[in-house]
């Protein structure tokens, strides 16, 4: 049950030179890390915050779709 209150549904957008693509993701917290998966596609990232878990999973996400 613990992990059901930390787990967060996002709607974020993310922007390239070339597509728009909206992204649902998830984010919990392992530990002292927070991971961010996003739904669409089976990619994920960490961080130490959710922000930061965040802005990787993006970094990620662009990287994927060049």
């Amino acid at each position: 049950m613990a992990f059901l209150s930390s787990l967060f549904i996002l709607h974020k957008q993310i922007f390239t030179e070339i597509k728009n693509i909206k992204c649902s993701s998830v984010i919990w917290q392992e530990g002292q890390h927070f991971i961010a998966q996003c739904l669409n596609v089976d990619i994920s990232s960490f961080g130490d915050s959710r922000e930061e878990a965040l802005m990787n999973l993006e970094e990620v996400l662009s990287l994927y779709f060049e």
